[in-house]
């Protein structure tokens, strides 16, 4: 892998079009490249750059993405969720961090309190009013501190999130950095690897990403994400947010789309481009 050359991997995105189409031009040059004496050792020499390429992508993978979530869960677990349980049991914090916690558990407490109340009309037996109200208290007071217990726990979580979150990130960035000239194979290897695929199947990604992402069913995916990525860093569940957020984020992104299809994609495969719009269509 030292003697990669960086620059023959991304010779695939400076490839001009020109007066025959791309594949016949590839076909005929594949087939006299056949008849070469020295082709088997090329072919040969191709599929253990291939391998490489390969255990490259996975371990590099494996480098920037799993590495930092393993660290960062290592700091989470030894640093933050220790230093975090002794500042709350010191100052004796309050239990919420927002409103929509707060919201949350008055009403999940009301909905008890609903529950009770209607087990206690079904009762049959007559039994004293005030055995009966001792122990409605008794329960709606042991499951008051059950809420505050759990929403302490999930309060003290986002914090921890927060932090966790931070330092992973920081962990990835200065992955990327101490090691640009891998990030710039990764990158190559899959520009190559898309380009490499036929044009339906790169249609097909084209579309299926489009259509998560951008799509007319995509609002709904965007708001789960939205309010369980606020509900994990312990943020209100703002509505209003959520939804210029979706009004916004995913315009500009189609339109961003387009303009990658218009500027780069048109110019590198318009074979792609033309079976994408029969396939849109």
């Amino acid at each position: 892998m030292k003697n990669w050359k960086l620059l023959t991997y991304s010779f695939v995105t400076f490839e001009k079009t020109g007066l025959i189409p791309r594949s016949i031009y590839k076909f005929f040059q594949k087939l006299v490249k056949q008849f070469d004496p020295l082709y088997e050792d090329e072919v040969v020499k191709n599929f253990r750059i291939s391998k490489y390429q390969t255990l490259f992508f996975f371990r590099y993978i494996f480098t920037i993405i799993f590495l930092p979530l393993i660290l960062s869960n290592i700091c989470k677990k030894t640093f933050f969720i220790p230093t975090i349980d002794y500042v709350w049991n010191k100052y004796d914090l309050q239990i919420f961090l927002n409103h929509t916690q707060e919201q949350r558990a008055y009403e999940e407490l009301q909905h008890y309190n609903n529950e009770l109340i209607f087990k206690n009309l079904l009762q049959k037996n007559s039994s004293n009013t005030l055995t009966k109200k001792v122990f409605y208290q008794k329960h709606l007071q042991t499951k008051a501190k059950k809420l505050a217990e759990e929403f302490i726990s999930e309060s003290k979580e986002s914090i921890s999130n927060i932090l966790t979150d931070i330092s992973g990130f920081l962990f990835f960035v200065t992955l990327i950095l101490r090691n640009q000239r891998q990030f710039l194979l990764f990158k190559s290897f899959i520009e190559e690897s898309f380009y490499g695929l036929s044009d339906t199947a790169k249609a097909f990604l084209i579309i299926m990403f489009t259509d998560v992402f951008v799509g007319f069913h995509s609002s709904h995916g965007w708001e789960v994400f939205l309010e369980s990525l606020l509900r994990h860093f312990g943020f209100p569940e703002n509505r209003d947010f959520i939804y210029i957020f979706i009004a916004t984020v995913p315009v500009m992104l189609d339109a961003m789309f387009k303009y990658w299809i218009f500027r780069y994609l048109n110019r590198l495969s318009p074979s792609t481009v033309a079976t994408y719009k029969e396939m849109n269509e």
